[in-house]
């Protein structure tokens, strides 16, 4: 196998790709790398997944923008506790099995539940880097907790 890691990511070479077999063997051994560490990831102590989340964007993609408006009406999803931190598990586009290569970060705030914190809260999605336009996405996060 000639993948070659680095400390910031895997990198493929020319001749993975020559031969057709060799592709899936190199991809196959990629993803059960993958699987494996997003496997361990979610499974960290004081890591909480939350349920996947659907949004759609607009003609634009920038913070205040469609899904991004700070209205209420956003990207948002429940949230039992108030995070230390969000993680970007996986995002793709919906209708393919496209993973988005560029999303990288996620800006956000929490809002606790009622009666005094009490219940759940709502973590709002304030914008996603790296998103098309007139895209539906398949988002899956995760927060870490003190």
């Amino acid at each position: 196998m000639t993948i070659k890691k680095s400390k910031a990511r895997t990198q493929f070479q020319a001749d993975d790709v020559a031969d057709p077999e060799n592709l899936r063997r190199v991809l196959n051994d990629f993803l059960l790398d993958t699987t494996t560490r997003l496997e361990a990831l979610e499974q960290a102590r004081g890591m909480l997944v939350l349920p996947d989340v659907t949004f759609e964007t607009g003609g634009a993609v920038a913070a205040g923008t469609a899904p991004f408006t700070a209205d209420g009406a956003g990207v948002k999803v429940t949230c039992p506790e108030a995070p230390t931190g969000v993680v970007l598990l996986s995002l793709r586009t919906t209708g393919s099995a496209a993973i988005s290569a560029n999303a990288s970060d996620v800006k956000w705030h929490y809002a606790a539940g009622a009666s005094s914190g009490a219940g759940d809260g709502v973590l709002h999605i304030d914008f996603v880097t790296g998103l098309a336009i007139n895209s539906r996405y398949l988002m899956r996060l995760a927060v870490t907790r003190a």
